[in-house]
């Protein structure tokens, strides 16, 4: 690659990074009903994302389940605790794929395992996402929320260009070779730095007592940057499977809507056990 194709992909990158950016800013000061259906919609995108990568990767996947527990999900949540919905909608969505699987002329394990990936690897997170958006009081809300980004964008970031900059020793070659130890480190750090940033601002703005103690925002930071990183080598490895370099083009150097919510979708599941746990 030229050195000016070089330039000019990084500078797609930080544009589109720039205005992901101040579109997650503005979500997060709206919120509400508004900011529940632009994320729904998002991680809608990423489902048939990854469906359609599977498919490419030459699988037979059930979709209608999946499909059905995503979209259903919202509407009961507004009835009953998401805490009581996960457990039967599991168990509904896995007996769904194995009776259609079943059916078919030439039923296969393989199958059964990949149709239930996106429901397990973007629809369950989703719903955890969404869930932080019901918490009370409006501080932690906001708090919880600040975390699902800042550990993502600063792990991301930082990975990136201390990779990009710093790195020599290949982190997991086999998974996704352009990572490296240092990137790994660089984006540990990255993660720790913005959730206490984020979080000290938060509680000097709300005053509220509540909110994590910046001790346990620098362990929320470096264990959420840990999360970050396993959901985006656990992307590239689907990418890997698949025979893919991205899961779309939606985002000019950053690839489809999967490539830039991988992490955020592991953080969403680690974000909300700490609501559960602690909240």
């Amino acid at each position: 690659m030229s050195e000016t194709s070089k330039l000019n992909k990084k500078q797609k990158r930080f544009f589109t990074a720039v205005v992901l950016m101040l579109a997650v800013i503005l979500l997060l000061v709206v919120r509400g009903w508004l900011f529940g259906i632009v994320a729904w919609v998002c991680f809608a995108i990423t489902i048939y994302e990854e469906f359609r990568a599977l498919k490419q990767g030459g699988h037979n996947p059930v979709t209608f389940p999946t499909w059905i527990a995503f979209f259903s999900f919202l509407p009961l949540q507004l009835i009953f605790s998401e805490l009581m919905l996960i457990v039967p909608t599991i168990s509904i969505f896995l007996i769904s794929i194995v009776i259609a699987i079943v059916a078919r002329k030439e039923p296969s394990l393989i199958d059964v395992m990949v149709s239930a990936l996106p429901m397990i690897s973007i629809a369950i997170p989703g719903m955890c996402f969404i869930s932080l958006l019901n918490v009370t009081p409006e501080a932690l809300q906001i708090a919880l929320l600040m975390m699902v980004f800042t550990i993502s964008i600063g792990t991301d970031t930082f990975a990136y260009e201390i990779g990009i900059h710093f790195g020599k020793t290949p982190l997991c070659p086999i998974v996704s070779p352009n990572k490296t130890v240092e990137g790994s480190i660089g984006g540990l750090l990255g993660g720790l730095l913005f959730t206490v940033i984020a979080g000290e601002i938060i509680k000097l703005i709300s005053g509220s007592t509540i909110l994590p103690s910046i001790w346990a925002l620098i362990i929320i930071g470096l264990l959420g940057s840990v999360v970050a990183q396993i959901g985006d080598l656990f992307a590239s490895l689907v990418k890997r499977h698949c025979n893919i370099k991205d899961f779309g083009t939606l985002f000019p150097g950053h690839g489809g809507m999967l490539d830039r919510t991988d992490s955020v979708l592991f953080v969403s599941v680690f974000v909300y056990c700490i609501k559960v746990v602690f909240y």
